[in-house]
């Protein structure tokens, strides 16, 4: 009787030493943080900054007309956001 009662403490204990184990591998994962370069820019989007790489356009500088589908599956063109303000991701 003794031996099935270490057996079934020692099962606990490693159930419990593997689920910890099992929890916290999360809180020590690295996350890959892209770096800003000298070429990139930082820039802040509704209070949050937000870094680009590459350079920014000018100011002023046109866009070209587009076409892509929006969330309504329906064709968008650049006209169609007129007035409003346009955040490119290329």
């Amino acid at each position: 009787m003794k031996s099935k009662n270490t057996f079934t403490v020692t099962t606990k204990i490693l159930l419990a030493g593997f689920l910890c184990a099992l929890l916290t591998t999360n809180c020590f994962a690295q996350t890959k943080v892209n770096d800003v370069t000298a070429s990139g820019t930082s820039i802040t989007l509704g209070g949050t900054p937000a870094h680009t790489v590459g350079k920014l356009p000018a100011v002023g500088t046109q866009v070209k007309d587009f076409n892509l589908t929006g969330v309504d599956l329906k064709e968008k063109t650049l006209s169609d956001f007129k007035g409003k303000y346009v955040i490119m991701n290329i």
